[in-house]
């Protein structure tokens, strides 16, 4: 299912879904295209952006952070990413979850789990991603920091190239499911 987070309805449904089935581990990595950082470096268009933030990014971060509260309640764990340098970093919302002492707090590069793309040449290569994770999951946080080494070339995500970056590399979703595995059934 594909929710969007602007939809009173399908907000509604999924907070109702959240009570109801008391998911173990929710993720969560609301669109950050309001949020990117190199949206911001045409000083004409910043206006735009900053509009754009307000009606559609924001709202969607604060959802997702209300239902991280509602894990934490729960006593559940959730996992939220989003690009490091994304603004929603230092929304009030996001800095005061962050400063909640079950909540972890990491950076990593999606290139050490196999994220490639094409380059302008139509070479595969690897795709650094700086990425940033907060979570409940101690296990998984201890496991998803890292940054790359820089022992490789990466590929550049401009010129409409990001889009090919949504996709989790099944490196990844494999570590997260098996770093929850354990933090769980370590009981």
């Amino acid at each position: 299912v594909k929710w969007d987070l602007l939809n009173w309805k399908h907000i509604r449904r999924f907070k109702e879904l959240q009570e109801k089935e008391r998911p173990g581990l929710l993720i969560g990595s609301p669109p950050c295209t309001s949020f990117c950082a190199l949206l911001h470096m045409n000083e004409s268009t910043r206006a735009r952006i900053e509009e754009r933030q307000e009606k559609y990014g924001k709202p969607m971060v604060r959802t997702c952070v209300d239902a991280y509260w509602k894990q934490l309640e729960m006593g559940k764990h959730f996992l939220h990413e989003h690009p490091k340098k994304a603004g929603s970093w230092n929304m009030p919302e996001v800095k005061a979850l962050e400063a909640d002492s079950r909540v972890y707090k990491v950076n990593s590069s999606m290139c050490k789990y196999g994220m490639r793309a094409r380059g302008p040449d139509g070479k595969e290569g690897w795709v650094r991603k700086d990425t940033t994770w907060m979570t409940s999951c101690k296990a998984i946080a201890d496991a998803l920091e890292g940054e790359c080494d820089g022992s490789h070339p990466h590929v550049h995500l401009v010129g409409g190239r990001a889009k090919h970056a949504q996709v989790y590399p099944s490196g990844l979703v494999d570590e997260i499911l098996g770093q929850y595995a354990k933090e769980v059934y370590k009981k």
